[in-house]
Protein backbone atom coordinates (compact mmCIF):
# COMPACT_ATOMS: atom_id res chain seq x y z
CA UNK A 1 0.00 0.00 0.00
CA UNK A 2 1.32 3.44 -0.73
CA UNK A 3 2.15 4.92 2.39
CA UNK A 4 4.11 8.12 0.48
CA UNK A 5 5.34 9.02 -2.50
CA UNK A 6 2.52 9.61 -5.88
CA UNK A 7 -0.55 7.10 -5.97
CA UNK A 8 -1.11 8.38 -9.45
CA UNK A 9 0.85 8.95 -12.87
CA UNK A 10 0.80 9.47 -16.19
CA UNK A 11 2.66 9.73 -19.36
CA UNK A 12 -0.36 11.84 -21.03
CA UNK A 13 -1.68 8.35 -22.74
CA UNK A 14 -1.87 6.02 -19.71
CA UNK A 15 -2.11 6.85 -16.36
CA UNK A 16 -1.66 4.35 -13.34
CA UNK A 17 -3.37 4.85 -10.21
CA UNK A 18 -3.49 3.02 -6.63
CA UNK A 19 -6.35 0.17 -7.15
CA UNK A 20 -9.12 0.38 -4.59
CA UNK A 21 -11.17 -2.02 -3.59
CA UNK A 22 -14.17 -1.13 -5.89
CA UNK A 23 -11.54 -2.44 -8.17
CA UNK A 24 -11.95 -6.07 -7.13
CA UNK A 25 -14.19 -7.40 -9.91
CA UNK A 26 -12.15 -6.09 -12.53
CA UNK A 27 -9.06 -6.86 -11.87
CA UNK A 28 -10.80 -10.81 -11.21
CA UNK A 29 -12.11 -10.63 -14.83
CA UNK A 30 -8.77 -9.67 -16.19
CA UNK A 31 -7.04 -12.12 -14.21
CA UNK A 32 -9.05 -14.75 -14.55
CA UNK A 33 -9.88 -14.98 -18.58
CA UNK A 34 -8.76 -17.37 -20.02
CA UNK A 35 -6.59 -15.70 -22.29
CA UNK A 36 -4.74 -14.38 -19.12
CA UNK A 37 -4.60 -16.81 -16.55
CA UNK A 38 -2.49 -18.88 -18.95
CA UNK A 39 0.69 -16.82 -18.79
CA UNK A 40 1.21 -16.80 -15.23
CA UNK A 41 2.35 -19.21 -12.42
CA UNK A 42 -1.02 -19.96 -11.16
CA UNK A 43 -3.35 -21.09 -14.22
CA UNK A 44 -6.05 -21.95 -11.43
CA UNK A 45 -9.32 -20.26 -11.67
CA UNK A 46 -10.25 -19.24 -8.26
CA UNK A 47 -13.55 -17.90 -6.73
CA UNK A 48 -14.17 -14.49 -6.50
CA UNK A 49 -13.99 -13.84 -2.13
CA UNK A 50 -10.65 -16.00 -2.61
CA UNK A 51 -9.48 -12.67 -4.77
CA UNK A 52 -10.89 -10.44 -2.53
CA UNK A 53 -8.61 -11.79 0.13
CA UNK A 54 -5.93 -11.65 -1.71
CA UNK A 55 -6.47 -8.00 -2.81
CA UNK A 56 -7.45 -7.45 1.23
CA UNK A 57 -3.96 -8.40 2.11
CA UNK A 58 -2.59 -5.48 0.10
CA UNK A 59 -4.30 -2.85 2.19
CA UNK A 60 -2.72 -4.30 5.29
CA UNK A 61 -0.94 -1.62 7.98
CA UNK A 62 2.97 -2.79 6.59
CA UNK A 63 2.42 -3.23 3.18
CA UNK A 64 5.22 -2.02 1.22
CA UNK A 65 3.38 -2.91 -2.39
CA UNK A 66 2.19 -0.71 -5.23
CA UNK A 67 -0.55 -2.09 -7.20
CA UNK A 68 -2.12 0.34 -10.02
CA UNK A 69 -4.77 0.05 -12.30
CA UNK A 70 -3.97 1.00 -15.94
CA UNK A 71 -6.07 3.60 -17.41
CA UNK A 72 -6.57 5.29 -20.81
CA UNK A 73 -9.26 7.91 -21.41
CA UNK A 74 -10.55 7.26 -17.63
CA UNK A 75 -10.99 4.13 -18.11
CA UNK A 76 -9.47 0.72 -16.65
CA UNK A 77 -7.50 -1.78 -19.10
CA UNK A 78 -5.49 -3.53 -16.80
CA UNK A 79 -2.80 -3.69 -13.82
CA UNK A 80 0.66 -3.99 -13.13
CA UNK A 81 2.17 -3.90 -9.66
CA UNK A 82 5.49 -3.25 -7.91
CA UNK A 83 6.22 -5.49 -5.15
CA UNK A 84 9.08 -8.05 -3.74
CA UNK A 85 11.21 -5.11 -1.77
CA UNK A 86 14.54 -6.38 -0.28
CA UNK A 87 14.61 -4.98 3.05
CA UNK A 88 16.76 -1.52 2.00
CA UNK A 89 14.62 -1.27 -1.00
CA UNK A 90 17.12 -1.30 -3.54
CA UNK A 91 15.64 -4.73 -5.08
CA UNK A 92 12.13 -4.94 -6.37
CA UNK A 93 9.94 -7.30 -8.65
CA UNK A 94 7.21 -5.86 -11.00
CA UNK A 95 4.42 -8.22 -12.31
CA UNK A 96 0.91 -9.05 -12.18
CA UNK A 97 0.78 -7.10 -15.33
CA UNK A 98 -2.81 -8.07 -17.06
CA UNK A 99 -4.44 -5.69 -19.87
CA UNK A 100 -7.86 -6.52 -20.61
CA UNK A 101 -7.63 -8.82 -23.22
CA UNK A 102 -10.47 -6.57 -25.56
CA UNK A 103 -7.92 -3.73 -24.98
CA UNK A 104 -4.42 -5.40 -26.24
CA UNK A 105 -2.64 -4.18 -29.28
CA UNK A 106 -3.04 -0.25 -28.32
CA UNK A 107 0.32 -0.28 -26.60
CA UNK A 108 -0.94 0.23 -22.50
CA UNK A 109 1.55 -2.50 -20.86
CA UNK A 110 4.31 -1.55 -22.39
CA UNK A 111 3.76 2.29 -21.45
CA UNK A 112 2.70 1.23 -17.85
CA UNK A 113 6.01 -0.77 -17.51
CA UNK A 114 7.90 2.64 -18.34
CA UNK A 115 5.86 4.45 -15.46
CA UNK A 116 6.86 1.69 -13.23
CA UNK A 117 10.68 1.90 -14.10
CA UNK A 118 10.47 5.34 -13.35
CA UNK A 119 8.20 5.23 -10.09
CA UNK A 120 11.15 2.50 -8.83
CA UNK A 121 13.94 4.43 -9.87
CA UNK A 122 12.55 7.64 -8.04
CA UNK A 123 12.23 5.39 -4.68
CA UNK A 124 15.71 3.84 -5.24
CA UNK A 125 15.32 0.72 -6.23
CA UNK A 126 18.70 -0.38 -8.13
CA UNK A 127 17.56 -3.59 -9.52
CA UNK A 128 14.34 -4.85 -11.08
CA UNK A 129 13.50 -8.00 -11.69
CA UNK A 130 10.30 -10.07 -13.06
CA UNK A 131 9.55 -12.99 -14.96
CA UNK A 132 7.91 -14.49 -18.14
CA UNK A 133 6.69 -17.53 -19.41
CA UNK A 134 9.02 -18.46 -21.67
CA UNK A 135 6.62 -19.06 -24.71
CA UNK A 136 5.24 -15.71 -24.14
CA UNK A 137 7.08 -14.05 -26.53
CA UNK A 138 5.02 -10.96 -26.91
CA UNK A 139 5.88 -10.38 -23.15
CA UNK A 140 9.61 -11.01 -23.48
CA UNK A 141 9.73 -9.06 -26.34
CA UNK A 142 8.39 -6.12 -24.24
CA UNK A 143 10.75 -6.58 -20.90
CA UNK A 144 13.63 -7.15 -23.30
CA UNK A 145 12.60 -3.66 -25.43
CA UNK A 146 12.58 -2.02 -22.13
CA UNK A 147 16.31 -3.22 -20.88
CA UNK A 148 15.83 -6.14 -18.95
CA UNK A 149 18.12 -8.84 -19.29
CA UNK A 150 17.57 -12.66 -19.17
CA UNK A 151 19.31 -14.40 -15.96
CA UNK A 152 18.02 -17.72 -15.10
CA UNK A 153 15.04 -20.15 -16.83
CA UNK A 154 13.36 -21.73 -13.84
CA UNK A 155 11.21 -24.86 -14.11
CA UNK A 156 7.50 -25.14 -12.29
CA UNK A 157 4.99 -27.25 -12.72
CA UNK A 158 6.55 -28.29 -16.06
CA UNK A 159 6.67 -25.20 -17.49
CA UNK A 160 9.68 -22.79 -18.11
CA UNK A 161 9.85 -19.00 -16.79
CA UNK A 162 12.25 -16.69 -17.75
CA UNK A 163 13.55 -14.15 -14.75
CA UNK A 164 14.63 -11.14 -16.13
CA UNK A 165 16.62 -8.28 -14.67
CA UNK A 166 17.10 -4.97 -15.56
CA UNK A 167 20.09 -2.33 -12.83
CA UNK A 168 18.42 1.09 -12.50
CA UNK A 169 21.77 3.41 -11.88
CA UNK A 170 21.25 6.03 -9.17
CA UNK A 171 22.96 8.48 -11.66
CA UNK A 172 20.16 7.90 -13.68
CA UNK A 173 17.69 8.88 -10.48
CA UNK A 174 15.73 12.26 -11.64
Amino acid sequence: MITSGPRTMSDGVVALREVTRDDAEALYAWRMDDRSRPMFRSTARVPLDVHRAFMERYFQQGNRDRWFVIESGGRGVGTITLYGFSPDGTRAEWGRLVVDPEQRGHGYGGRALALVIAHARALGVRTLHCEVLEENRVAAGLYQGAGFRPTVVEEFEGRRFQQLELGLAPEDNP
